[in-house]
């Protein structure tokens, strides 16, 4: 929760703004940069959707890049 607070702290993860289909209201979302996915973490049922989940940006950046 920390780094992803950091994270959110910096604005890093602001994503602009969403709106609600059902109510119409508008909302900031901050999921743009998600650093640790805290469920995916403590429910996985292997340790690759473990790693996955733990640090979750480096995790693209290595399926995407290397």
């Amino acid at each position: 929760m920390l780094s992803n607070g950091t994270v959110i702290a910096c604005g890093l993860s602001y994503n602009g703004k969403g709106t609600d289909p059902e109510t119409k209201e508008t909302f900031h979302k901050w999921d743009k940069i998600v650093a640790v996915y805290i469920m995916g973490v403590e429910t996985a049922d292997s340790c690759m959707t473990m790693l996955q989940c733990w640090n979750h940006q480096v995790h693209l950046w290595l399926k995407f890049y290397v």
